[in-house]
């Protein structure tokens, strides 16, 4: 029995690591698939098609043996030899040499290897090159590249990696220095379909093997020359326009990959000074003060400015030291405005950029206290403004790809408010308001931020030192607080904190502002389904602060009092929460409390009488001034203001409770009753109430005297 228990467990397993399997084949199959493959010798077959596909779509099992693996990877090469199997093999190339653990046997070899596997790639990569398509050549040095810059990085064997780059990039060097030295004329090289196509192969390897910087220093300086050529010529030939893209995804690549500025010289003078040298190409200070002097004479932007600003702005964050951005932020800055500016769209890359470029803000605060004062205040004022600028390109382009790149957002602007770098401005307001609207993040490390950063916008700016009671920004960021009802529960938490923070402030504007964040939230509680875990765990827990600001505030204006009833009269009677009584008496305590004279009493009564007639219009009038009465009780503990408020909203479900003994912690029925019943049921309803009104006025009454 054991034994066929045993066999079904493995029998069980077995299946569900098939059915996970992407390729829905063993390890075994797997291997059996790929050893057949091996063998196959007539390559023009649908059969050798599909292995293709399927190994550039599945990972190859790790138990594949080293001999297996380079018989494979050789089998792919013969494959390149027949055209229509030509772009399946580069993609089953790429995936072969993409996995991790084997990258580091190809580059260094193995015990059983007389010299290491990467040798035999890269000759085969020389043999097949020539006839590849450019889409094919691309994913194959690209793949070749990667197993470059994994060896160069895990092992800094800079020789041998370094050999490897100069082979792999000595093919598309070596065409380029054959087509130039056959074409002396400029004309000769661009009129030829031959060339042109010649030329598109070349830049397509030089773009995939600069995936790693390691082949950097080995593309030839004659690839700029053509580019320079290149941009002088014109032509309505379609194939230029691919050669023009592929030439700039090639200056892209450079900057990228560089080590020093002085590396980029050559594309550089290409592009922004036309092949003519300059001495300033070669220094990053000089290189960027003359070419933003020049931006800033252009009254408009075309297709080419753009691109030489868009490698500017990468020049700029891939080389500006962050040590030393004060010196040049100024600089940077005008590049950044005419960007900005544009009408172009705005892409992920120049925000990953301006992220950047914020980083490099503030670190320059970090070091300011140990620069002269003068200093101090002109860099400091120059990069609050850049800073600035950058929250609003933020902003704008917060709705597209908010998600793609919110803890970034998050860290920029939640870390400057907790570290009161740049104090309170419209654009930070916007910003942490969308904020807290989309983030939906669920770790505690990230409800702290929210929980400072608001702390301090609040404390901060009520300081005597940096806040005027008129201060309108701080009022309206108070204000807009109210219109944050549909976010994540825990945010939610901490926006109410803040609101009750400022409703009990001795200021009126600020308590005032405070008031009309939460009137805000309880009128979009009347129109809205909100979250049943909001109400339970945060608005509506009896140890909330809320009780104790409403207890203890120093200030009461009527009509903001008359507008919070009112939405606590149409929130509690549409809910079926119970805590709900203990806010509505609370609100009814407090006023009371702060005016509890014969006039002020009969106001607050005129007000309840009011709201609930406009509530509930077919309620007979001279009926209400028992439950009017019922509500504002000077003497009435909480119990009794609950099981009066319970026969006012469900008068059935008190009746049956009394019958039964009053079961305190019962559901309440939301919209029953007269409150919610059919008109027919209602004078019955209205009379049990009537009695049971009749009651508890009495007891009231009664405990009064």
């Amino acid at each position: 029995m054991f034994f066929w228990g045993l066999l079904t467990v493995v029998t069980v397993i077995s299946n569900a690591f098939v059915a996970a399997s992407p390729s829905g084949l063993s390890e075994t199959e797997f291997i059996q698939r790929l050893e057949k493959f091996v063998t196959i010798k007539y390559l023009k077959t649908d059969d050798v098609n599909d292995m293709l596909e399927f190994i550039g779509k599945n990972d190859i099992p790790n138990n594949v043996s080293w001999d297996l693996f380079k018989q494979v990877t050789n089998q792919v090469f013969q494959c390149f030899k027949v055209q229509t199997l030509r772009h399946r093999a580069a993609k089953a190339f790429e995936n072969l040499v993409g996995v991790s653990s084997r990258k580091g046997d190809i580059f260094y070899g193995t015990n059983q290897d007389s010299m290491p596997f990467m040798n035999d790639i890269l000759e085969n990569i020389k043999e097949i090159s020539k006839a590849l398509d450019e889409e094919s050549l691309f994913l194959l040095y690209k793949a070749a590249s990667s197993i470059i810059g994994y060896g160069m990085i895990r092992g800094h064997i800079n020789e041998i990696g370094n050999a490897y780059a100069i082979s792999l990039v000595s093919v598309p060097n070596k065409m380029l220095e054959d087509m130039l030295n056959d074409n002396s004329d400029i004309e000769n090289v661009f009129n030829n379909e031959e060339n042109v196509d010649s030329i598109l192969k070349v830049l397509n390897m030089y773009n995939g093997a600069l995936q790693s910087s390691a082949c950097h220093p080995y593309v030839s300086k004659h690839a700029f020359d053509l580019f320079c050529k290149f941009k002088k010529f014109e032509s309505t030939n379609e194939k230029l326009k691919d050669m023009k893209n592929a030439f700039r995804k090639l200056s892209f690549s450079f900057v990228l990959t560089g080590n020093q500025f002085k590396d980029l010289y050559p594309m550089l003078n290409v592009i922004y000074n036309d092949g003519e040298d300059a001495e300033f190409f070669n220094d990053f200070f000089e290189w960027i003060k003359n070419y933003s002097q020049q931006v800033e004479t252009l009254e408009t932007i075309n297709d080419e400015e753009m691109f030489k600003l868009q490698i500017a702005w990468s020049i700029v964050n891939n080389y500006g030291n962050e040590i030393i951005f004060g010196s040049y932020y100024y600089y940077a800055k005008v590049l950044f405005d005419v960007v900005a500016k544009s009408e172009i769209e705005i892409s992920n890359e120049f925000m990953r950029h301006s992220f950047n470029l914020h980083d490099k803000i503030r670190y320059q605060y970090f070091t300011l206290s140990i620069l002269p004062a003068e200093v101090v205040s002109e860099v400091g004022s120059g990069l609050k403004e850049f800073r600035n600028e950058i929250l609003k390109l933020a902003l704008k382009a917060f709705d597209r790809n908010a998600q793609h790149f919110m803890l970034r957002y998050r860290d920029m602007v939640l870390f400057d408010i907790i570290n009161n770098y740049f104090g309170l401005n419209e654009d930070i307001i916007n910003l942490i308001s969308s904020l807290l609207k989309n983030d939906q993040c669920d770790d505690f490390f990230c409800f702290g931020l929210y929980k400072t950063a608001l702390t301090r916008l609040g404390h901060e700016n009520l300081k005597h030192g940096n806040f005027d009671n008129e201060s309108e920004l701080f009022l309206n960021f108070i204000k807009s607080l109210g219109d944050l009802s549909h976010i994540h529960p825990k945010l939610f938490k901490i926006v109410m904190d803040r609101i009750i923070f400022v409703l009990n402030h001795k200021s009126r504007n600020v308590s005032n502002a405070g008031l009309e964040a939460l009137n805000t939230l309880l009128e979009r509680f009347s129109h809205y389904d909100f979250s049943e875990e909001v109400y339970q765990h945060d608005m509506l827990d009896s140890t909330h602060p809320i009780y104790y600001i409403l207890d203890n505030a120093k200030f009461f204006y009527q009509e903001r009092f008359e507008t919070t009833l009112k939405h606590l009269l149409f929130f509690v009677t549409n809910e079926s929460y119970n805590q709900n009584s203990q806010i509505l008496f609370k609100l009814f305590k407090f006023a009371l409390k702060f005016k509890s004279d014969e006039t002020s009493v009969s106001q607050l009564k005129e007000i309840t009488r009011n709201i609930l007639m406009e509530r509930f219009p077919s309620f007979e009038k001279y009926r209400l001034q028992d439950i009017v009465n019922g509500f504002v009780c000077i003497n009435c503990d909480f119990e009794s203001f609950k099981r009066h408020l319970k026969s006012f909203c469900n008068p059935k479900e008190e009746q049956k409770e009394l019958d039964d003994g009053e079961h305190e912690g019962s559901t309440q029925g939301r919209n029953v009753g007269f409150v919610g019943g059919k008109p027919k049921d209602r004078k019955s309803n209205f009379s049990k109430v009537e009695q049971k009104l009749g009651e508890l006025v009495a007891v009231k009454d009664l405990g009064s005297e």
